[in-house]
């Protein structure tokens, strides 16, 4: 059985995150480690602007016929959580100008203020091939949070990964780097103007 907490700080996260275009149906999904054995996540196909009970599942670290049920991307969590004791949520974002500045950039560096003096350098990572992506991203992210000590990645192509012990915190750091691309693209878009 979900808590109430968990249902009520989800549903108004996913609220957030949906609005402003972050998760949407088939791309993103949130999760929170209830206890140590157990997390809950969105089902798939969940509608994230009014994430409620019949959108969240519960599950175990053990893999069983309820996964079914849950997001594509719960195997990535459960990694995340197995490997990184302090995640206590993680969310996976497609928002369009970071996946746009994944494709465009090496790395984003932003230029605006709240970016730069958060982050100086994002790196984005590679994941080569989509073809068996699904199949190897539980395993990378998972080690390139723990080799790396961050707790964000931006993956080409893909969005970005996250996790934090504050849902708030988390939720502040995806929408700083997402102005920040909107920022670096929107520079891009004037020089490219100027030059014509």
């Amino acid at each position: 059985m979900i808590d109430e907490y968990f249902i009520d700080i989800l549903g108004k996260a996913s609220k957030i995150l949906f609005d402003r275009g972050f998760i949407g149906l088939y791309h993103g999904s949130i999760s929170a480690r209830n206890t140590y054995k157990t997390f809950t996540i969105n089902t798939k196909g969940a509608f994230f602007a009014s994430l409620d009970r019949d959108n969240l599942i519960e599950l175990d670290f053990n893999h069983s016929t309820i996964w079914d049920n849950a997001s594509k991307t719960a195997n990535i969590h459960a990694k995340i959580y197995n490997k990184i004791p302090s995640a206590k949520f993680i969310s996976s974002i497609f928002a369009t100008s970071i996946v746009t500045a994944s494709l465009l950039y090496k790395s984003i560096k932003p230029q605006d203020y709240h970016g730069r003096t958060i982050y100086k350098k994002i790196p984005i990572y590679d994941p080569k091939k989509f073809s068996d992506w699904e199949e190897r991203a539980p395993h990378e992210l998972s080690q390139y949070f723990h080799k790396n000590n961050t707790n964000i990645i931006v993956v080409k192509g893909v969005g970005i990964y996250c996790y934090d012990r504050n849902l708030d915190n988390m939720i502040r750091n995806i929408a700083i780097i997402n102005k920040s691309c909107e920022v670096l693209l929107a520079m891009d878009s004037v020089r490219e103007t100027s030059k014509a």
